[in-house]
């Protein structure tokens, strides 16, 4: 049975996890998928396609990333009819709902329409076909990518023969799978044609899987793995929501989402695994015009700051409103002390979600919001169910309404659809809407800061708004102060036979969210609970966080990229399906899989930013519970564990549990910070306690998989780039090469303003420089730290501002990086003039004859060409 599943997954090329499928690969059962066919699968434009290419952007302003068109297939149905009879024609029916089966259903199919587009008489018109292991951020769905074949154009010479040029790839094609909507309105009992509407219920389970090989089968909610059962339904009816909202209000519409798009990648928010895809972004605009926030009068700007203020004011998480609470309990089982005692606010025991959070519902078209969800289908089937469990006396611990329920099932942020069924925001984490609200903020003030000029404070933030807002690139490597790399391979698996411990902090969702998810956000759950306020931020490294810089995709250099993996600035691997011999597939293994691809190392390793907080990341106590709260001190001692957890007397008299993270109590550290440096000491201590008594497998050196950078962060700039670099990118491999050449730059600059700016006394131009300038220049001085070996992020030659691996003849809109920042110095002279504005008028001229004399030399021979950029 291992040798038959482990082919399985190489001849599918994806990761099978249904129950009929394990059966089938065990040889127990068979699972056949019957389609006898006899008509075409229904195939529609979906999202920006269809919405008249609103949110569609340039290859520059995508990030380095071909723009993608989506194309939706929709899979038949086996529908069920009110006489319960069943059709006959179908692939998706019956209980494919349950256990991951339509989800192996529609990968199956996909991998199968990849392999006949792939065939070698479909190539001259459909190109190459790749497999990405992701859809949007769920894993439990691949797509295809599909880059059309580059055209030759034919152009004739001056002697009359012919020349093939190939053209510039300027879009790709995705293939989304979904499933046919036939949702039966305006009935109690509606249904989607083949699974009752009740089951999308966030609190439903549809996902019954046993935990382990022989135990008892789980039967907890599984809210998202039904959001992305509803979310394949009904991608018809989300771009139908898009395409009237951009007939509305189409240029303004097109314009703001696409300034949105350019925020979000340049601060790594869009295109990854916890992040916005272009249609929630989208989604969120349309909502903003829906429910009239915004209207078809205002500018693209206007809408712009709109939505950053929606999104910074919405209480998303609830925690605005807990931290509003006094004393005591603030939900079922979630205990908060005072801080004065200690004890931070460790809500262990706190349910999935909470009540009290903001929530948020798409309206019909010439709808309000409140008219949308009490003329809603799915709210009031779920009011009828509750009523029935009230009735039969099985009301306790269910929520009176839909709302309440998504609430309470799931700790994402809730934006419904107006069916509620579906969740656009069902894939997002706390700690992904706590950096968009920390950014949107920032995003805020800085456009406050630039309509009032007057003021002392905005003078101290004077920054140009665009340039802060568009042009500078804050992705994940550039946010944190300190990054946690975890590998993990050395990490438990929840609920697998490696897992030997009772772990009721974490893992209790795997079933819901998948292995890695789980792990992922049982880390930061755990680290959260445990840095208590020592951290502002916690977030792990996502898709869409690559180097925006990093050399584009060229088919030139490659004999056929339909053999060949393909990596952009999004890190997101795209496999070839001709490919079969070094496919990454890895079928049933019960090793998990990073979906970054990271082409610095081929380690398998999860990375977390902290953002720590220095006004209290120095304190070393942390006190327990009061010692009558009997259950929250049990929970305390199972966080950090019997032999760090100690009884302990305090001054005030208490006498309770407390940890301590000095050197005399810390007898497994082997850290070794320097004086300056011990900002980070007990945060370092404290994460590696908790990721090796939580997480680590038993036989795990803790030291060996757990990094945690902070003291030297040019290392980062090291690891982040591959040697098989050439060319300029050879200068990230090192931060100290990368310093030497901008140093070397520099001397050579300085050299070359000062010889061409001395006076000409005996030439034709007797009085003038070779630059054109009336005084000569006696300094050139470096001002950016960039120039003093004391730069984190050391900038990198721009691939198209002379680069000596130049791929186009025009210059790029965005400059990577921040200028070097140098000081020109002219000499002495009365003619300067004393006005503050004539003053600053002047040394504009001489700039702009410093330009104007570099761009008239430029063609000389005597000049070397590695002074001019």
């Amino acid at each position: 049975p291992g040798c038959q599943e482990k082919n399985t997954a190489q001849k599918l090329r994806i990761q099978l996890h249904s129950d009929k499928a394990r059966r089938h690969t065990n040889g127990i059962q068979n699972w056949t998928i019957p389609f006898p066919g006899g008509e075409e699968l229904k195939i529609t434009p979906i999202n920006s396609y269809i919405a008249n290419g609103a949110g569609l952007t340039t290859f520059s302003a995508n990030a380095n990333v071909i723009p993608t068109l989506d194309l939706a297939i929709l899979l038949p149905v086996k529908s069920k009819f009110e006489d319960g009879s069943l059709g006959q024609v179908g692939i998706v029916g019956e209980k494919d709902y349950m256990n991951g089966r339509y989800f192996d259903k529609r990968n199956i199919l996909a991998i199968h329409v990849a392999k006949f587009l792939a065939q070698k008489k479909q190539r001259t018109s459909i190109g190459s076909v790749h497999v990405v292991n992701e859809l949007d951020g769920d894993f439990k769905k691949i797509s295809l990518i599909l880059t059309p074949p580059f055209d030759l154009n034919k152009k004739r010479n001056k002697d009359g023969s012919q020349k093939k040029k190939k053209s510039k790839q300027r879009f790709r094609v995705r293939l989304v799978f979904g499933a046919q909507y036939e949702g039966i309105k305006n009935t109690p009992d509606t249904n989607t044609g083949w699974m009752p509407c009740a089951r999308l219920f966030p609190d439903r389970c549809n996902n019954k899987v046993a935990q382990i090989n022989g135990q008892e089968i789980t039967s907890d909610a599984t809210p998202t793995y039904n959001n992305s059962l509803a979310i394949d339904m009904h991608y018809i009816v989300t771009s139908d929501i898009l395409a009237s909202v951009s007939s509305m209000a189409l240029k303004v519409f097109s314009e703001s989402w696409a300034l949105l798009k350019i925020w979000c990648l340049q601060r790594g928010f869009l295109r990854g695994h916890d992040t916005f895809s272009n249609t929630t972004l989208g989604l969120s605009l349309a909502y903003l015009y829906r429910s009239k926030r915004v209207s078809s009068r205002m500018d693209s700007i206007q809408v712009f700051t709109v939505w950053m203020k929606f999104m910074n004011d919405m209480d998303w998480l609830g925690n605005r409103d807990r931290s509003k609470k006094k004393i005591g309990i603030t939900s079922k089982g979630a205990v908060t002390h005072s801080h004065d005692l200690g004890y931070h606010d460790l809500d262990i025991l706190s349910s999935r979600g909470t009540g009290h959070r903001a929530d948020v519902v798409m309206p019909e078209e010439h709808m309000t919001e409140k008219q949308t969800i009490i003329n809603c289908i799915q709210n009031r089937l779920y009011a009828s169910d509750y009523k029935q469990s009230v009735r039969s006396g099985k009301e306790s611990g269910k929520s009176k309404t839909l709302l309440e329920c998504f609430k309470t099932s799931t700790d994402a942020p809730i934006f419904l659809d107006p069916s509620m069924t579906i969740n656009y925001f069902g894939n997002l984490s706390p700690s992904f809407i706590k950096e968009v609200q920390v950014e949107a903020g920032k995003a805020l003030e800085c456009i406050h800061f630039q309509k009032d000029t007057q003021t002392l404070e905005s003078q101290a933030h004077r920054i140009d708004a665009f340039r802060q807002l568009f042009l500078e690139n804050v992705r994940f490597w550039r946010r944190y102060d300190a990054y946690l790399t975890f590998d993990l391979t050395k990490l438990i698996i929840p609920k697998s036979e490696s897992d030997k411990r009772a772990n009721k902090f974490w893992g209790s969702d795997t079933h819901d969210v998948g292995n890695y998810e789980s792990i992922v956000r049982g880390l930061l759950k755990m680290l959260n609970i445990a840095l208590g306020d020592r951290a502002l931020a916690l977030r792990n490294l996502s898709t869409g966080n690559g180097e925006v810089h990093s050399p584009p995709f060229h088919s030139k250099e490659m004999k056929d990229i339909g053999t060949t993996v393909l990596v952009e600035s999004d890190e997101i691997k795209m496999v070839p399906i001709r490919q079969t011999a070094e496919s990454p597939s890895t079928g049933f293994a019960a090793n998990v899989n990073s979906p970054v691809a990271c082409e610095a190392s081929d380690i398998n390793s999860i990375v977390i930013g902290v953002r720590i907080n220095k006004d209290t990341c120095l304190r070393v106590v942390d006190r327990g519970p009061p010692a009558n709260d009997i259950k929250a001190s049990a929970d305390f001692v199972s966080l950090w564990g019997e032999e760090r957890a100690e009884l302990r007397r305090f001054k005030d008299g208490a006498i309770v549990h407390a940890v301590v993270w000095n050197e005399a109590y810390d007898k497994s550290s082997n850290d070794d910070y320097e004086i300056g440096e011990k900002v980070g000491q007990t945060v370092e201590r404290i994460i590696r306690h908790i990721v090796g008594l939580h997480f680590a497998k038993p036989e795990s050196n803790l030291n060996s998989f757990v990094t945690f950078k902070l003291k030297d962060l040019t290392s980062l700039v090291d690891g982040r780039c591959h040697e098989s670099y050439k060319g300029n990118a050879k200068l990230l491999n090192s931060s100290d090469a990368a310093h030497k050449s901008m140093t070397n730059a520099f001397e050579k600059l300085s050299l070359f303003l000062k010889s061409n700016s001395l006076m000409d006394v005996t030439g034709p131009s007797e009085g003038t420089s070779k630059l054109g300038l009336p005084l000569s220049i006696d300094a050139v001085e470096a001002l950016s730290p960039s120039l003093r070996y004391s730069c984190s992020f050391p900038q990198a030659p721009h691939p198209l501002l002379g680069s000596s691996t130049k791929r186009q003849k025009k210059v790029a809109g965005v400059v990577v990086g921040d200028p070097i920042l140098i000081q020109i110095r002219f000499e002495g002279s009365s003619r300067w003039p004393s006005d503050t504005n004539a003053m600053g008028a002047a040394k504009c001229a001489m700039l702009l004859q410093i330009a104007n004399g570099i761009l008239g030399m430029k063609g000389r021979k005597e000049q070397g060409s590695s002074l001019f950029d």
